[in-house]
This record gives structure tokens, C-alpha cells and sequence, in this order.
């Protein structure tokens, strides 16, 4: 009985969603879609900007003939966040903001999305593990920022792409 009830209930959020207007961002013909493939990117200028431009060819495409010129902007910043009584570190906070501005072929800014976020790691142990935990957290935090500033430019993409 409940699993009919369940059914009945999911049949009519979908059919809500179709009436709406709902299409997914990357869907056939939609504007996010059509992003995939034409943003070229500014090229990498260290370790953290290759990282970055791995991940936005991994979520938007090399553009063999780009439409659109995008620059960047990173940064990264530690902050003690455990520390004992004989001062020693034993977590860090990394946090991050991200501009990404798209231009088009003229140079003119058609939109520009900022995001920031956070993530911590443990300092305790040997210096090797401390390096390979900070090396990570970098990495995994500038994922994170490129997912959102990708995120955000699929979302608005109806609203600046031609």
C-alpha cells in the first residue's frame, strides 16, 4: 500500500516538473549544452592554475574553435585553526575564491561569477604527511571551486551565452 502511494506521489512531482518548464542545464539544444566546447581558457600560470584548467576541460571541453575567452582569478589562503596549549598547529583551514570572467571574440565581459569555499586538514603527524595533507586540500578545494564557478556559468548561461 505504501509502495502505491510512494508511486502515485513521485508520478506527480515529475508531471509538476514537466509542466513547469523544467529542462535539465545540459540537456539537447539547451544553452548549457551548447557551452561545452567553446570557452578557451587563459593558459595556467603554476601547479594550483593547472589544476583549475584540468578541471574546467574536464567539466566544459578543449574548444578547438572557442567563442568565448575566459580569465581567472585564484586565491588560496591558510589559517591556523587547532592549536594546543605549547602552540603547536594541529589543523589548518584552506580557503579559496575563484572570479571567472567570460568574454567574448571583441573582449567585452559578458558575465563573471565569484565563488569561495573552505576545507581543513590535519597538520599532526610527520612533516611528509602534513605536506601530502596541504598538497591534497589544494587540490581538492580548487575541484570544488571550478565545480561551483562551472555550476553557475551552466545555470546562467540562457541569460549571457549567444
Amino acid at each position: 500500500m505504501l509502495s502505491r502511494t510512494l508511486r502515485t506521489l513521485a508520478l506527480v512531482l515529475f508531471a509538476g516538473l514537466a509542466a513547469c518548464g523544467f529542462a535539465p542545464v545540459n540537456g539537447p539544444n539547451s544553452a548549457g549544452g551548447d557551452l561545452v566546447g567553446t570557452i578557451a581558457f587563459d593558459d595556467p600560470g603554476g601547479a594550483d592554475a593547472f589544476t583549475l584548467l584540468g578541471r574546467l576541460h574536464e567539466r566544459l571541453g578543449v574548444a578547438s574553435d572557442p567563442v568565448y575567452q575566459a580569465s581567472h582569478s585564484l586565491s588560496l589562503a591558510t589559517a591556523p585553526q587547532a592549536i594546543s596549549p605549547l602552540t603547536n598547529v594541529s589543523r589548518t583551514t584552506l580557503t579559496g575564491t575563484l572570479t571567472l570572467s567570460i568574454s567574448d571574440q571583441s573582449g567585452a565581459t559578458l558575465t563573471s561569477v565569484t565563488v569561495d569555499n573552505f576545507l581543513s586538514y590535519s597538520t599532526a603527524g610527520t612533516t611528509n604527511s602534513s605536506t601530502a595533507a596541504s598538497d591534497d586540500a589544494r587540490r581538492r578545494l580548487i575541484v570544488i571551486l571550478a565545480d561551483q564557478a562551472v555550476n553557475r556559468l551552466l545555470a546562467t548561461a540562457a541569460d549571457w551565452a549567444g
